[in-house]
């Protein structure tokens, strides 16, 4: 991978961490939203230069040169049609669910609140790709579907 596709690839997984929309991604580097927008689509219309890779790392507190390596989770995440799920983030919430149950001693719930648990769980983790603590969404799960 040339250093040209690195850094594209480290400003679009940049762009997934900091919100849904290029203006919240254009706010976290005080830049122009039309310029945000140039630099992290894939392909990006605007390549950053040395300069302004610097200028952003340092935006975001970011060791120099981070831009231009290769980071493990920009090759996890995955760019999703509308209507698909990663099944990696998928099959992750389902081990922590798992792990959760069993850690914490809570019987197993019905499928249908397991269900329910699962996909409160995976939207949630959507946006960062790593899965948050189920403990709290398995017990509100359970305590809902216990009057049913």
């Amino acid at each position: 991978m040339t250093n040209k596709e690195t850094r594209a690839r480290n400003i679009r997984l940049l762009r997934e961490q900091h919100g849904p929309k290029n203006k919240d991604f254009a706010e976290a580097l005080g830049l122009s939203v039309s310029y945000a927008s140039q630099i992290s689509q894939d392909p990006p219309i605007t390549n950053v230069g040395d300069n302004k890779a610097r200028w952003i790392e340092e935006r975001l507190g970011l060791e120099p040169g981070w831009l231009d390596m290769e980071h493990p989770e920009a090759e996890t995440r995955q760019q999703l049609k509308p209507g698909q799920i990663d099944e990696v983030l998928a099959a992750k919430c389902v081990a922590a669910m798992m792990e959760t149950l069993e850690k914490e001693g809570i019987k197993m719930p019905s499928p249908r609140i397991f269900s329910a648990a699962l996909i409160t769980l995976y939207s949630t983790s959507q946006a960062s790709g790593k899965v948050i603590d189920p403990t709290p969404i398995l017990r509100l799960a359970i305590l809902a579907g216990a009057g049913n």
